[in-house]
This record gives C-alpha cells, sequence and structure tokens, in this order.
C-alpha cells in the first residue's frame, strides 16, 4: 500500500525543537484558515480552478499518442520546453525511472526511448543533445501553452531545419506539439503542418500542469504509469478536501508555514534523502517562487525556496541552517522503502569503520537523516518531515498534487493571487523587445576588471 504522512513534531514552540509558532498563534491562524479552505473549494466546485480538474480529467489521448511513437520506433524522446513546460516531466521521468535510463540498451527499457528534457538554451548544451540523438528515430515534444515561448520556439526552428536536412518532407512526423487547444501560433502550425498535438486546459498555469499532457505524455512515453500518478493525485485530493484542519493534510502544511512566515521565517528549504526527488525539489522551487513571491499594495511578499539534497548537503549547507541566521523552515522528504538493499562488508577491516561493518546503505542514509533533525532540533530550528512509504507513481501524484494546493492556499492566505506571474512577464518583453531592436537599455556607468589569461 502506498502511503504519504506528515511528521510536525518539530514545528512548533511547544513541541519537541522549542521553535517556531506556538499553539496560540496556530489558533489565531485557524479563522483564516477556513476562510480560505473554504474560497479554494467553492472555487473548484465551481470549475474555476483548473488544476484541480486534472485527477480527474481522461487521459486516453495521452495513452493513445505514447504508443503511436513507440510503435513508431522512437529512440530518443526529446521535450523542449521552459519552466512549468518541463519541469513536471522532469520531476515524473527522474523519480519513476532507472536512474540509468538513457544509459540502458532499447531492449533493457522494454522497447522505450531514451528521455532528454532541454529545457535551457545554453548553445553547447543544445548542440551536443542534437549531436548524441539520431534524428531519424528521435521525436520532439514541443510544450508551450501560448505558443510563443522564446526559447522553445528557439529550439523548434532549429530542430526543423535539422529534421528537413535527415527526412525531408516527412519531418512533421518527428514533432509533437503540447499547446493551447484553440489559439496561439504553435496551435496554428500544427494544423498547416497536420502535426500530432495535445491540449495544455487553458484554465491551467504552467506550474500548475504536471498532471496534464504537458507531463503525463512523457512519462507515458517512457512507460510510466500515468494512471498511478493521477490515482495518487485523486486520493490526496480526498484528503486536502477534509473540513478537519487537524486532519488535513495541506491545511496543516500551510498552518505551520504561514506561521512560521509570520516569526520572519521566509525560506522554505525542500531537503529530499532520495537522488530520485531531486527534480523534484527543482519543480517545488518554480511552483512556490512563481507563485508566491507577489508585491501586495507595493509591498513585496513572499516566501523563497531552497534545496538541499541529504545527505550531500550535510557536508555543506547544514553548517549555515543550524549556525546561520533563523530564518528558514527544513521539509524533510523521507522515502521507506527505497527499492533496492545495499549491505556494507567489512571489506576493510579497521576499527574506525566498524560501527558501518553490517549495516546498510539504506540504514545509514536513515540515520544521517534522524541525525540532521535531531541537530536541527537541538539548536532550536523548525523542520517538518514529509514520509512517502515508496517513490512510485501514487506517491509522486500525491504529492505534487499536495503542493500545488499548499501553495493555492497560501497564496489566498498572503492575500496575493497564486496564479499570475507579472515579473515574468515583463522579463519576457523586455528580452523580446531588445532582440527586435525596441527596447534600449539605460546607461550604466562602468565598473569594469578585465583579467588577461595566457
Amino acid at each position: 500500500m502506498s502511503e504519504l504522512s506528515l511528521d510536525l513534531s518539530n514545528m512548533t514552540a511547544d513541541g519537541d525543537s522549542g521553535a517556531g509558532i506556538t499553539e496560540d498563534g496556530l489558533e489565531r491562524l485557524l479563522p483564516r484558515l477556513r476562510e480560505a479552505h473554504a474560497t479554494l473549494w467553492r472555487e473548484s466546485d465551481e470549475g474555476t480552478l483548473g488544476f484541480m480538474k486534472l485527477p480527474g480529467a481522461d487521459t486516453a489521448p495521452v495513452a493513445e499518442l505514447a504508443g503511436e511513437v513507440v510503435e513508431r520506433g522512437c529512440e530518443d524522446f526529446v521535450v523542449l520546453g521552459i519552466g512549468g513546460s518541463s519541469l513536471g516531466a522532469r520531476a515524473l521521468t527522474e523519480a519513476l525511472l532507472h536512474p540509468s535510463w538513457n544509459h540502458r540498451t532499447l531492449q533493457q527499457r522494454g522497447g522505450r526511448p531514451r528521455v532528454f528534457v532541454m529545457e535551457n538554451i545554453d548553445p553547447r548544451s543544445f548542440s551536443a543533445l542534437l549531436e548524441t540523438i539520431d534524428l531519424k528515430r528521435a521525436v520532439f515534444n514541443v510544450v508551450s501553452k501560448s505558443g510563443r515561448t522564446a526559447e522553445t520556439v528557439s529550439q523548434l526552428l532549429i530542430v526543423k531545419e535539422l529534421l528537413e536536412g535527415e527526412v525531408g518532407s516527412e519531418w512533421a512526423q518527428h514533432i509533437v506539439i503540447t499547446t493551447d487547444p484553440e489559439r496561439g501560433p504553435l496551435r496554428e502550425i500544427a494544423g498547416v503542418h497536420s502535426i500530432a498535438s495535445l491540449p495544455v486546459p487553458p484554465d491551467v498555469g504552467g506550474r500548475f500542469s504536471a498532471l496534464s499532457p504537458v507531463g503525463l505524455f512523457p512519462a507515458a512515453v517512457a512507460g510510466i504509469d500515468v494512471g498511478g500518478v493521477k490515482r495518487g493525485a485523486s486520493e490526496m485530493d480526498a484528503y486536502c478536501r477534509d473540513g478537519d484542519m487537524a486532519r488535513n493534510i495541506a491545511s496543516a502544511l500551510v498552518s505551520y508555514y504561514l506561521g512560521s512566515y509570520e516569526l520572519g521565517k521566509k525560506i522554505t528549504v525542500l531537503m529530499p534523502y532520495s537522488d530520485r526527488l531531486r527534480a523534484f525539489g527543482q519543480w517545488f522551487a518554480q511552483l512556490w517562487a512563481e507563485s508566491l513571491g507577489k508585491r501586495r499594495n507595493g509591498e513585496c511578499v513572499g516566501l523563497t525556496p531552497a534545496l538541499a539534497l541529504g545527505a550531500t548537503d550535510q557536508h555543506s549547507q547544514l553548517q549555515l541552517y543550524l549556525d546561520g541566521p533563523d530564518d528558514k523552515t527544513v521539509t524533510f522528504l523521507k522515502v521507506d522503502d527505497h527499492g533496492h538493499k545495499l549491505g556494507i562488508p567489512p571489506s576493510l577491516r579497521h576499527d574506525e569503520f566498524s560501527f558501518l561493518y553490517g549495516s546498510t546503505l539504506n540504514e545509514l542514509l536513515r540515520a544521517e537523516y534522524e541525525a540532521t533533525r535531531e541537530a536541527l532540533r537541538r539548536n532550536g530550528r523548525s523542520s517538518v518531515t514529509i514520509t512517502l512509504s515508496s517513490v512510485c507513481p501514487e506517491t509522486l501524484g500525491a504529492l505534487m498534487y499536495l503542493y500545488e494546493v499548499v501553495a493555492v492556499l497560501m497564496g489566498y492566505m498572503l492575500d496575493i493571487n497564486p496564479f499570475d506571474q507579472p515579473a515574468v512577464e515583463e522579463g519576457k518583453k523586455i528580452a523580446r523587445g531588445i532582440l527586435e531592436g525596441e527596447v534600449s537599455l539605460e546607461p550604466q556607468t562602468a565598473r569594469k576588471i578585465e583579467c588577461v589569461l595566457g
């Protein structure tokens, strides 16, 4: 049975850590929390929150097109997208595929393609990828809700020209477009050139689109059980609807995050103790930053995401978390069953290593988590632990949906719009204006230091 649980013991001043919000502080938040909760579910029932419809949406078109891609002999599947158009796919595939998926043979992959997520436009990285794959056996999933994302469109233009050189007039068969169902340049291009396509629901923003074809289609092509992902999200939806705030996992997280924020803890550290959840952390960072970093009546508000990886960052960032400013809450993601158990043999006899003999890497990783949590507690620092029974489609779908709900509730509690991103749009407009020659940058005082080497 797949399970997800929440431990808030080290988040209250009345609890084990002696840090964080008091029970009285939580009580004072309760009326606002009930109001935000009621608003969320009223809007959900009215159908105005598109991301909340996704757990129950039909995935047959996704599965059908994924099957066609595999049957056509695709050996390299490349996602071209950025931000919300790529991070969901990356989180799902990196968590649920073999960690060496792209290094395995086609047979070992069960006839499924290698998966690449090429989100950035670094020319060296993109060139290297294009040199690595076989264009004749590649399919490019071009993802942009608006259909005009400059980074993604530039990649498409490059790929289209290369494909024409390799396969001629059949270039369109090597592209799948995921975009708005009715409007935008990519939707027009898909129609003109008869390119296979999938819709991004118009009422779903990019950072909330992981459970739509944006994230599910790449996962399905790779053979991931997308039905399980959606089941996990659906089951989490039911838990989040519970009107009892003491049992509602989303509301509990919101109350502690917000209570800590109002005590000056404005940095949210996410620290998974599993390599498989590293990309989930990147997905979370966009969701948290873009949803909650806003201006409210001229005041800049929001929570800053920070990422750490256990046990790796115990040897680096933990120093700051223990002895640095007390402006953070740490959320641990712990996994009970990693799917593998690796023993530590006494192959080099030395008294210094004797405490390791007979143990497993699993036990050592768990001890490292417990040690970090305890060190934070002893230093009066707040932490939350979310435990996954295993990393599987159900638990990952549940975790993603949980944090989407939490982000929206946090926005309502902060009295901001968690769905817009005006600062991001401003940056896009300036970049386009620079390329078009319509924006001139204001002169700045030159303070340059040049180093001539060699």
